[in-house]
């Protein structure tokens, strides 16, 4: 299971970084860099700023792609307990009345769940290599898995909300 986990991470990371990539394409400060007189600037200093600004999304340890991911991996633990959360007021028979509090108290357990479970030694490399080394058809059924689940993930919350709206009260 942490393995699966590890790899909707993975694949998040990678998206962000895709799409980073491809928004270089787009990006019009990097067409400024490809003019002659600029190029020749940086290249005398030996940096090449498209480069870096590549690493800075890259860098698996502080990178903008892998904060990113971060960020979406606990909301999308967030979104799967709070649909828990609702499901079971909806099996026991539950009426309750939600307070901001108790989202408060579910967000920071998703994170210290995923601060434990999936980066706590940074494990989630060892399996960014592993994952780095599967063969395309391989990685193509797990990024469908990553996809189904992540979709699966949202639709069990968004029932849980709107099949449990009796059961409780937003205030």
């Amino acid at each position: 299971m942490i393995k699966i986990w590890h790899f909707i991470y993975y694949s998040l990371y990678i998206v962000d970084y895709k799409l980073h990539l491809i928004s270089n394409k787009l990006n019009p400060i990097v067409y400024i860099y490809k003019i002659d007189k600029v190029k020749n600037f940086f290249d005398k200093r030996g940096k090449s700023p498209i480069d870096d600004l590549n690493n800075v999304y890259k860098n698996r340890d502080y990178g903008f792609s892998i904060l990113l991911s971060q960020i979406v991996i606990h909301l999308l633990l967030f979104a799967f307990l709070v649909g828990i959360f609702n499901l079971s007021l909806i099996i026991f028979n539950i009426y309750i009345d939600l307070k901001p509090f108790m989202f408060m108290l579910i967000l920071v357990l998703s994170i210290s769940l995923n601060l434990f479970v999936l980066l706590r030694n940074k494990d989630y490399k060892k399996s960014f290599l592993e994952f780095d080394n599967f063969k395309r058809n391989r990685k193509r059924i797990y990024y469908l898995l990553s996809f189904i689940t992540i979709i699966s993930i949202f639709f069990l919350s968004y029932l849980s909300f709107v099949y449990g709206s009796k059961y409780h009260s937003l205030q």
